[in-house]
């Protein structure tokens, strides 16, 4: 998917993530400019982040944070993010802000899919701590109205997977 029209420049997605304790920091959205990357934003609610998917939805773009560990890096089952590229009136631009936390455990890539009309995130669960036999999730991303901001997020099916991976 091209990336959203008001971006004079190329957009770059870095995640960050941290090994041991402390595994919480920010990744981040940087833009071409000038021939260098200039920092557009950071990503709130990075935690042990393995990637970013961009996509398209309802003439609107979004970004899922696929987030690996716990804040204090002792667990797996922290939620990842969905965030919407919408105006910022404190920043006078349009960011990426996060609208809703999703329920994975041990997420380390997510793909977007679009079918019969409706779209799906489907989560990648590497490992949990114990097991790398766990339950990657898919959920389906539903719009109540053109005009909702947020899509409301069903979980529809649990897939088991061993060591999932992009």
């Amino acid at each position: 998917e091209p990336y959203p029209a008001d971006a004079t420049a190329d957009l770059v997605l870095v995640t960050k993530r941290a090994h041991g304790t402390g595994n919480t920091s920010s990744s981040a959205v940087y833009e071409w400019v000038d021939g260098r990357l200039a920092l557009r934003q950071e990503l709130p609610e990075t935690r042990g982040a393995h990637a970013l998917t961009h996509f398209a939805m309802g003439g609107m773009h979004w970004l899922f944070m696929s987030n690996h560990f716990e804040a204090d890096g002792n667990g797996f089952g922290v939620p990842s993010v969905l965030y919407a590229y919408a105006w910022s009136a404190s920043a006078n631009k349009n960011l990426f802000e996060p609208v809703q936390s999703v329920a994975t455990v041990g997420a380390v890539a997510a793909a977007h899919f679009h079918v019969d009309g409706a779209d799906y995130i489907a989560v990648a669960s590497y490992f949990n701590g114990s097991s790398f036999d766990i339950a990657s999730p898919i959920v389906r991303l539903g719009r109540t109205s053109p005009d909702a901001p947020v899509p409301r997020v069903t979980h529809v099916q649990s897939v088991r997977t061993r060591g999932a991976r992009d």
